[in-house]
Order: C-alpha cells, then structure tokens, then sequence
C-alpha cells in the first residue's frame, strides 16, 4: 500500500534520487503462499537494499 503512486505515497514523498538505479521485475516467485495474496502477475516480493 506504501508503494502507491498518489502524491501522499511513500516513493513520491522520497523525492528524486542523486545515484543510479535500476529495476528488475519478474512474474515468476520462489514463494507461492505469499504470491497468491497479491494480485497476478507478481514475483512475491518487493525488495529493496540500502548501500
């Protein structure tokens, strides 16, 4: 719900980022209980990691 993209959402309050990025999104999930919660197509997972 976090990663929504009104004005009020968590990504739109960050502002723009001053280093690369880069996305990689998939359809396949390595966990199939957490997948069918969430609505088709997904990968399961939102993972993020701070360097």
């Amino acid at each position: 719900m976090e990663l929504g993209t009104d004005k009020a959402s968590v990504p739109n309050l960050l502002g723009a980022v001053t280093y690369p990025v880069g996305i990689i999104a998939g359809t396949s999930t390595i966990n199939p209980i957490l997948s069918q919660m969430l609505p088709n197509p997904d990968d399961g997972k939102v993972f993020s990691r701070k360097h």
